[in-house]
């Protein structure tokens, strides 16, 4: 019941009624990935290796002059073709062999590498992070190729952006409003 009005303030403790504290850390600690170190540290390596695609260009935009279509073409296609073998090979191996080092030592449990038996490994937190970490790629490459497009489309506009002045059909003036004044294509 609250206090009369003007009496001051009462401060009361209530007893709290039982929580099963214990059996709601287990089911989270059931469902949870990030039960042992090397899941965490796993965990870290995956997204520092996302981070450095999001660092990566489609597209090569250091253009200090003008070039022509053929040119600006052929150092787009060299450019890819850089990218390309980074992105199909080099990193999908290097967040491999780090996932294999962490996981190694670990043994029956949760995360064993080894595992053999599908059905065990289908109900096994390593299929789940496995699942989290091809996720977690997919989502930096998407966000690298929708941040390369991007640029690439502001670079174009950017570097196309006239302003074309018709006084007559003998006088017309077309002036850079682009930030650099150079055009991509000559």
């Amino acid at each position: 019941e609250p206090p009369p009005a003007g009496a001051g303030t009462l401060l009361r403790c209530e007893d709290l009624p039982p929580h099963a504290c214990l059996s709601q850390q287990h089911g989270f600690t059931f469902r949870t990935l990030l039960t042992t170190p090397e899941a965490v540290a796993a965990t870290s390596k995956v997204r520092a290796e996302c981070n450095r695609v999001l660092d990566l260009s489609l597209f090569s935009l250091d253009l200090t002059k003008s070039v022509p279509s053929e040119e600006f073409a052929q150092l787009q296609a060299t450019h890819l073709s850089g990218v390309t073998p980074f992105l199909r090979e080099h990193w999908p191996a290097s967040i491999k062999n780090a996932l294999r080092g962490l996981f190694k030592d670990l043994g029956k449990g949760w995360f064993n590498i080894h595992e053999t038996r599908s059905e065990i490994y289908d109900q096994s937190k390593l299929k789940r992070f496995f699942r989290m970490a091809a996720l977690m790629m997919q989502d930096a490459v998407v966000s690298m190729a929708e941040a390369s497009v991007s640029s690439y489309v502001n670079t174009i506009c950017e570097r196309c952006d006239h302003v074309v002045t018709v006084r007559s059909a003998s006088d017309v003036s077309v002036v850079s409003a682009g930030a650099s004044g150079a055009g991509v294509f000559t």
